[in-house]
């Protein structure tokens, strides 16, 4: 584990690269982050100051006016191409012409954490599902998604699904109806937080950071 000065000279140190870099680029010299690193081999074993890097160059190119493709840097950079998938997601959401701050804090929440349906009778939890873009039923059938064998809820009682930055609900015509955060709803979008209630079953939606939800998926 680091300490924080160890941090504080390692943040130091990038800074000191990534200037250089630019002031060389400046100069006609452009040197890559493959050059950078050979003189630091401290740092490739460091996966974020090799991505913090990385996408200080993509991002170096792409102020000088090129369109350098992201596969690019996945194919020199491939133990690091998940987050660097991000960063250019986020990169590209911030460079769009018509961007809102929803469009950053949804894209910053899909790529950084993944939305999580928590289920629980009685105080005791029982069920823990991701939410992807594929709706996911919900119900006492035991071909729905997510299964909910309680009294009062439908064999298909409602579903959910993520659809852009958002995750959404809707009931299925159900017998005892759907209710989020105490109310009745036939459809409606889930914020962090809200509270689902299916009969006696108890749903919370979360956001967890994606290494937790993938240890926990399917729990």
């Amino acid at each position: 584990m680091t300490t924080p000065s160890a941090d504080s000279e390692l943040a130091d140190l990038l800074l000191e690269l990534r200037l250089e870099q630019s002031d060389r680029w400046d100069e006609g010299e452009r040197i890559s982050t493959e050059e950078l690193l050979e003189r630091l081999p401290q740092l490739k074993g460091d996966e974020e100051a090799v991505v913090e890097l990385a996408y200080a160059e993509f991002y170096l190119r792409t102020a000088r006016g090129e369109t350098p493709a992201p596969a690019e840097y996945y194919a020199r950079f491939p133990e690091q191409r998940a987050r660097l998938e991000r960063l250019f997601e986020l990169h590209a959401v911030l460079e769009s012409p018509a961007i809102t701050s929803d469009d950053v804090l949804g894209t910053l929440y899909r790529l950084y954490r993944v939305p999580v349906l928590r289920a629980k009778i009685d105080d005791r939890e029982f069920l823990r599902r991701d939410v992807a873009e594929r709706p996911m039923t919900l119900g006492r059938d035991s071909e729905c998604d997510f299964v909910l064998d309680a009294p009062a809820v439908s064999r298909r009682h409602a579903r959910v699904w993520l659809e852009g930055h958002h995750v959404w609900l809707e009931d299925l015509r159900s017998t005892n109806g759907t209710f989020v955060n105490g109310k009745p709803v036939q459809r409606c979008r889930l914020d962090p937080g809200d509270r689902i209630r299916i009969g006696r079953v108890r749903l919370k939606l979360e956001y967890q950071k994606r290494e937790d939800a993938v240890a926990t998926s399917g729990s």
